[in-house]
């Protein structure tokens, strides 16, 4: 055998370990699942079900392309709205290693059982639902089943939220999106319920374009809130120390010492990134993102996903255009930097 028929039986082989070892874990994990679904007692039957709710896994909807379209005589744009909505859920469901407290806005709210036969309560057995849906990277489609799913099982009555919004609701998980639908031909903003637009000759949905725009004084302030000890501890180093040749962080060059000698006040420094990915193969719609990461904060820390700052979102079949996109965000950006933080 010469050196290229090694190589190929190598890695034929590293392959079939590689199938192999999967193939054992997947058969440990149906086994721990059927071992949880088939418990003695009732009472088990919750606890062991929430806690294990993360061993379940459920495709999202772009994997099942042979169920048959319902809404087929709907008007393109409502398709692409649809589509776009759905698609937003599911990227927005999934966060890695983000605690779903960051998520929401605590208040107190009513609390009772779930049902008059247990003694756990509605707000932990949503608070472990929404967990799940998240982690599993369940679609909002899905979820929505999953929930009525649950509802069926459940003794009636119960006060476990009937669809996703209520759970949302429930658990105090804010929308902080504003949504905008636009015309891209004349540069105009619509009714996000338009199928077309009125002040031109447009007629192709294609030239239309969703537009989310985050509400920045409730991000900046509450990101602010829940990160401040981190950032003031990491200012105060920084500025003790001259320059770190491990780090070697954006805040020990030479512009940022300008800009704090210039400043005798504390301040927030913002890195925006701005990056475009395709919604799906067979169509051209796009999603761009305009976010921004905490320069105060260190760089350890500031590149988690939970940290990162969501300031506005382009869905459409085009490439944005910049201005009629990011106006209003910049305009929210330079509010801020004059009115400061507020208490939210």
């Amino acid at each position: 055998m010469n050196e290229i028929e090694i190589g190929l039986e190598y890695a034929k082989n590293k392959k079939k370990a590689r199938l192999h070892k999967n193939n054992i874990s997947r058969r440990k994990l149906r086994t721990k699942c059927n071992s949880i679904l088939h418990p003695n007692d009732s009472i088990d039957i919750e606890t062991s079900v929430i806690t294990n709710l993360g061993l379940m896994t459920i495709s999202s909807d772009e994997n099942n392309m042979n169920q048959p379209d319902v809404r087929s005589h709907s008007t393109s744009v409502n398709i692409l709205s649809d589509q776009i909505e759905e698609n937003i859920d599911e990227s927005s469901i999934g966060f890695d290693n983000l605690d779903f407290n960051d998520l929401m806005h605590h208040q107190e709210a009513e609390n009772s059982n779930l049902h008059e036969y247990t003694s756990m309560d509605c707000l932990s057995f949503s608070k472990h639902l929404i967990e799940f849906i998240r982690n599993a990277n369940v679609s909002k489609t899905h979820a929505e089943q999953l929930i009525t799913l649950i509802q069926s099982g459940l003794p009636q009555p119960n006060t476990l939220p009937n669809n996703y919004s209520d759970l949302l609701k429930l658990l105090s998980v804010e929308d902080i999106f504003i949504k905008r639908l636009l015309c891209i031909n004349c540069k105009s903003d619509l009714s996000t319920t338009s199928t077309k637009c009125l002040k031109c000759t447009n007629d192709n949905s294609e030239r239309l374009a969703l537009v989310f725009d985050a509400i920045q004084e409730i991000v900046f302030t509450r990101t602010y809130d829940r990160l401040c000890s981190t950032i003031d501890t990491y200012r105060e180093t920084f500025t003790k120390q001259k320059i770190d040749h491990d780090i070697n962080d954006i805040v020990y060059n030479q512009n940022y010492r300008t800009l704090c000698d210039s400043n005798p006040y504390p301040f927030l420094t913002i890195l925006l990134h701005l990056d475009g990915i395709s919604l799906g193969k067979s169509n051209t719609q796009c999603l761009w993102i305009l976010n921004g990461s905490i320069i105060e904060l260190p760089p350890a820390i500031r590149t988690r996903r939970q940290n990162n700052l969501i300031l506005s979102l382009w869905i459409g079949n085009e490439h944005p255009n910049v201005e009629l996109w990011l106006n209003r965000c910049f305009h929210q950006l330079l509010d801020l930097k004059y009115k400061g933080k507020l208490s939210i």
